[in-house]
């Protein structure tokens, strides 16, 4: 029998040709990697260098697989022997060639393999700016940020600090209602998107000249269009109904057809200037919520039983079986801006673009101070590099001399700057120089909006080229992923879902029908399955037996493929829609793959070890230590902790350290539980084994081992996922100044590991799923509806050349802008077009079965209809249902399970396990005073405290002359390197700065300070020699006449509950000793008396001290 070739043969073998440029539409499971890798190994036969060829995708796990497949076709092409299919012996004939061409240039491919060049797009843009002098005022190529937002908010609060002398921030406040944390929250956002709008703040007055013709263009191009669907003849019926209507409303105190009073029975025109008319159709045709008028009233103008009424009515009905096209067209010019462009709209978009370009330009700030950027910076530093097109860099005319060809992946991703770049490489290329384009992609799997992907840029780069570069489309159609059976339910259902036409300025595309490579399986390809749910039953009901199904399906599958390396997948919308379902896979002993979907700080080991480290860190930290001694590790029940801790105000280490010394009285109480306490205790509160150089982590692991952790979760996923945390507390607080806040900001970019096992459910989201294909596939929660965007403080929206801009509404104001709210409406659109490929992108996943898994809610006599922007909503119309029986009630309506109290159990190590943790030899009993600092944290306080005494002096010698905060401020960037150089990284040296910062502005704002930094008679850091040779600097010392006075500045903060008369009396008796060595030395200078005081920064505290240093000691 002979093999079957593809349908799409021709086009498929069209792409191979070297020398000619092609866009691709390569839909789900048509094998484009194939393609493209085989299009590689084509153009290797004809170059020079393998470096003419530049291959670029967005994805490093794409970018590898695309390098190893042209690797291994090259290694198969070795083989003499010509293989059997057909697709391996067309590869097989261009790897032969290709390896030819390799021998006869002497490349050495197979040997050096990295001379393939296939990048990320952000991979080729950093590898641009590496060679930019640009970069040398950061010193080199600097860091990538892991989390950037942390760098938008710094830029948005220094915007803010611009609001005494920025009008444009203070009408930006004005507008928001003086809502700081909404302004900042949203500059972050615009922040991350800069690269859609910061071009357009270069040149305000130029953005809106673009804005007025823009919106112009847009409300003719829907006015236009409303025209041509609006009813045969409707002028000409509807002009004398209309001013019969109006003479009706002439002394009303609204008239609502105003602009319609002398309408002649044309056509109403479709220029901007008759938007009134139409606006004032759509209120006599339409009511309030876009619905055709059923009833006429005198309020509208139509007086019972008047002839005009009866006319209108009258037409109204004949117009009910074909009105909803322009019914809906005509509610959408209803809601359109009356004017293109109020003066109070143009002054806030000033406002905002003059507030953003100020936003801007601090992030550049914080980038060239944290030494960090993000990929937007990279891409646009790269597009710098390459210079204009009317005005090419050098490193422009280099790279075109060295590559030929371009292939580009995934090209239905790529966004506006992406799109400038590759038109930037592409310059001056012409049809027949023997240099070629080559973009593959699939406009329906376009599901990347929020990175800024846009869809339209395909079918703009379809229809019109690149830089009058002309590229031949080509449409594969062949599925070889999916049976038959699954290849057709997608082409029947989504045929029907997608939009009948393309539209680039709203994103729609219309589908196109894929074949089947592979025959159809036996029973049902396509299942549904719906969990009914009353609306007035308990939503959980529903939930658990939605999960119990998926149960039931996981397990089938992986009955049914046992060999298969991805049997069975569970795709959801968004990670908050898989609820307790992997939990419940766990349970019944099935493993889980997640990828990048369970937070890792909701697992429950992960939680256990961050409440030790918190303890750790912060010894008042009454919540964590309380949870550590409750958690697994201990495992003390609620009424011990009471009894223990509940009356006391002391700290928690505190408290155990007494009650360890008082064994006696506390073992008979707490029975069996004491040994866990102690043994839990003494470990945490030991400090014998640290060093110097020992860092926050390893004395955290140390004491998370000894603890028992690792035997509580001894499994392969629990130590890879502390072993994440501890990586990670050594990037935050190496030496353990750790702030709770930035913790638990950094586990939220952390996910949980996976299980490694061979037949596992993969649960992912729809998102993550892409590229990937998996036996069986279960859609899960579709009815879900997704959580609503967030109106951005400025929509920007720009196609192709047009440009159009509306500011969020005042926040003072009761309705919202129309202008914002006709983009916002547009973008609404794109969302549900975007819905509708995502939902394509994981139905076309699966190879032999689809599941689709969601609550259906019903009432008595109907089915409701699922939720507005859920999947269900976008499918619901293919499926038929039928309404079950209502549900017997029991007990009244009351389940028996709600009258049960449930809580957490109490888990603990097991008592065979904590015996042998005991047996290990006892440190001596730790001696911990309350609230005691931790002897790691000693090296950052020791550092703050050598910096700011340093300072002190240089502003004391100065005696405070031209010293204030702002110049301060400005020295912070010196004040970091001082605090690294005293061994503290990075954002420890950067956190330290600030406190330095704090405490200088405190001092110089304090009465007491400003006299001690500005007297005449001070010696500032005064270096003495003792009278035993020892070295002694007296950070202060006034001579008075009555001696002399010795201050000494201490940076250390009061503690936590601790009472002001407690504090003072520590800070007696911790430094009494050393100032009465320095008063003592004083007095032997000149013989007169001397006396000390303490000078608290942090506190503004005074305190004096009694020293017997009398005249003329020593």
């Amino acid at each position: 029998m002979s093999e079957r070739r593809p349908s799409d043969f021709e086009a498929r073998a069209r792409a191979l040709q070297p020398d000619e440029s092609f866009i691709i539409q390569a839909p789900a499971g048509s094998g484009k990697t194939e393609l493209l890798t085989d299009r590689i190994l084509a153009l290797l036969a004809g170059v020079t260098k393998p470096e003419e060829i530049l291959a670029i995708t967005f994805t490093r796990k794409a970018a590898s697989e695309m390098h190893a497949r042209v690797l291994k076709k090259l290694h198969a092409g070795l083989s003499e022997q010509e293989p059997v299919h057909e697709h391996q012996r067309n590869s097989w004939r261009l790897a032969r060639a290709a390896l030819a061409r390799n021998a006869q240039q002497g490349w050495d491919l197979l040997n050096h393999p990295a001379r393939l060049k296939v990048r990320t797009i952000d991979a080729f843009c950093a590898q641009l700016v590496r060679s930019m002098p640009w970069m040398s005022a950061m010193g080199g190529m600097p860091g990538i940020a892991t989390n950037p937002e942390q760098l938008y908010a710094q830029a948005a609060r220094r915007l803010l600090e611009h609001v005494d002398h920025d009008e444009c921030v203070q009408d930006v406040l004005r507008h928001m209602d003086i809502d700081l944390a909404s302004v900042e929250r949203l500059v972050v956002e615009m922040l991350a998107r800069r690269d859609q709008w910061l071009h357009e703040t270069v040149d305000t007055e130029a953005a809106m000249t673009q804005l007025r013709f823009a919106l112009t263009e847009v409300m003719e191009q829907k006015l236009q269009t409303l025209a041509d669907v609006m009813p045969l003849g409707y002028a000409d019926q509807l002009a004398p109904i209309v001013r019969l209507a109006a003479a009706s409303q002439a002394e009303a105190a609204t008239r609502m057809y105003e602009t319609l009073e002398d309408w002649n029975g044309s056509p109403i025109a479709t220029s901007v200037d008759a938007l009134p008319q139409w606006q004032a159709l759509s209120r006599l045709l339409l009511t309030g919520s876009g619905g055709l008028r059923k009833r006429l009233t005198v309020k509208e103008g139509f007086p019972a039983k008047s002839a005009h009424k009866q006319d209108m009515q009258d037409w109204l009905n004949a117009c009910e079986g074909d009105a909803a096209a322009w019914v809906s067209m005509l509610a959408q010019v209803g809601g359109l801006p009356s004017e293109v462009l109020s003066a109070a709209q143009e002054k806030i978009i000033r406002s905002l673009l003059r507030a953003l370009k100020l936003a801007a330009a601090e992030l550049m700030l914080v980038f060239r101070e944290e030494k960090q950027v993000d990929f937007i910076e990279i891409a646009e530093r790269a597009a710098f590099a390459l210079g204009h097109t009317d005005d090419p860099s050098e490193m422009l005319l280099k790279l075109d001399a060295r590559i030929s060809h371009i292939l580009i992946d995934e090209f239905q991703d790529t966004s506006q700057i992406q799109i400038q770049l590759i038109e930037k490489l592409t310059l001056g290329w012409s049809p027949g120089d023997g240099r070629t384009l080559f973009l593959v992609g699939d406009p329906m799997q376009s599901i990347y909006r929020f990175r800024k992907a846009d869809v339209g840029l395909f079918l703009g780069v379809a229809r019109d080229g690149i830089n009058g570069l002309a590229l031949e489309k080509l449409i594969l159609t062949e599925n070889f992923r999916s049976q038959a059976g699954v290849v057709n339910w997608v082409n029947q259902s989504f045929r029907q879902v997608f939009p009948k036409q393309n539209d680039l300025a709203l994103g729609a595309i219309r589908y196109t029908d894929s074949v089947a490579f592979n025959p159809a399986s036996e029973g049902a390809a396509v299942r549904f399955h719906p969990i009914y749910q009353w609306e007035d039953s308990d939503p959980r009901d529903a939930q658990t037996q939605a999960e119990e199904q998926t149960l039931a399906l996981v397990r089938a599958a992986l009955e049914a493929h046992p060999d298969s390396e991805h049997p069975v997948a569970i795709l959801v919308k968004a990670r908050s829609h898989m609820g307790a379902l992997m939990l419940l896979m766990q349970r019944h002993g099935i493993p889980v793959r997640a990828v990048e979907l369970n937070p890792i700080r909701a697992e429950q080991s992960v939680s256990d070890l961050v409440q030790v480290i918190r303890a750790l860190a912060h010894p008042a930290d009454r919540v964590a230590w309380l949870s550590v001694l409750r958690s697994p590790v201990c495992g003390l029940t609620l009424k011990s902790l009471t009894l223990l801790f509940g009356n006391s105000r002391e700290t928690i280490p505190f408290c155990l350290q007494t009650i360890l010394m008082r064994e006696a009285e506390f073992a008979p109480l707490l029975g069996d539980e004491w040994s866990r306490l102690k043994h839990c205790a003494r470990i945490m509160l030991d400090r014998s084994h640290l060093a110097d150089d020992m860092t926050f982590s390893s004395h955290a692991e140390a004491v998370w081992r000894a603890l028992g952790g690792y035997g509580v979760y001894a499994t392969d996923t629990a130590f890879a996922d502390f072993q994440a945390v501890f990586e990670l507390l050594d990037q935050l607080a190496p030496y353990g100044d750790l702030n709770p806040a930035d913790l638990e900001e950094a586990l939220a970019h952390l996910y949980s590991a996976s299980s490694t096992q061979h037949a596992a459910v993969e649960i992912m989201t729809m998102h993550k799923s892409k590229g990937l294909e998996f036996e069986e596939v279960i859609l899960y929660g579709l009815h879900r509806r997704p959580r609503a965007d967030t109106a951005p403080l400025l929509r920007f929206e720009r196609s192709r050349n047009r440009l159009l801009m509306g500011p969020i509404k005042p926040r003072a104001a009761e309705e919202t802008d129309k202008l914002s709210a006709m983009l916002g409406a547009m973008e609404k659109q794109r969302s549900e077009y975007e819905l509708d490929r995502l939902l394509y992108v994981a139905a076309t996943r699966a190879r032999q079965r689809l599941h689709l898994v969601s609550h259906i809610v019903c009432k008595p006599g109907q089915i409701v209809d699922p939720p507005r922007g859920s999947l269900l909503s976008r499918l619901y119309s293919l499926f038929e249902l039928t309404q079950p029986e209502p549900p017997e009630q029991t007990n009244d309506g009351i389940a028996t399970d709600s009258l049960v109290t449930r809580g957490p159990v109490l888990t603990r190590i097991a008592d065979s396990a904590m015996a042998q943790l005991a047996a290990a030899p006892a440190a001596p009993l730790p001696q911990l005073s309350a609230g005691a600092s931790w002897k790691f944290d000693d090296k950052y306080e020791a550092a703050i405290g050598t910096v700011t005494h340093a300072w002190l002096a240089r502003i004391g010698q100065d005696r405070m002359r031209e010293w204030d905060a702002a110049r301060l401020h400005k020295a912070l960037d010196v004040i970091v390197r001082q605090l690294e150089n005293e061994g503290l990284r990075d954002a420890q040296a950067r956190n330290g700065a600030q406190r330095v910062h704090d405490l200088l502005c405190a001092c110089m704002a304090s009465e007491k300070g400003r006299w001690l930094l500005s007297h005449d008679q001070v010696r500032q850091e005064w270096e003495l020699t003792g009278v035993d040779g020892t070295r002694l600097i007296v950070d202060a010392a006034i001579s008075t006449d009555g001696g002399w006075l010795v201050v000494d500045y201490k940076t250390g903060a009061r503690r936590e509950h601790e009472p002001q008369d407690a504090f003072e009396m520590r800070m007696r008796e911790t430094y009494r000793p050393q100032l009465q060595r320095y008063a003592e030395r004083l007095s032997q200078i000149d013989g007169r008396a001397a006396t000390a005081a303490i000078f608290a920064l942090d506190t503004d505290d005074w305190i004096p001290l009694e020293l017997t240093v009398s005249e003329g000691a020593g």
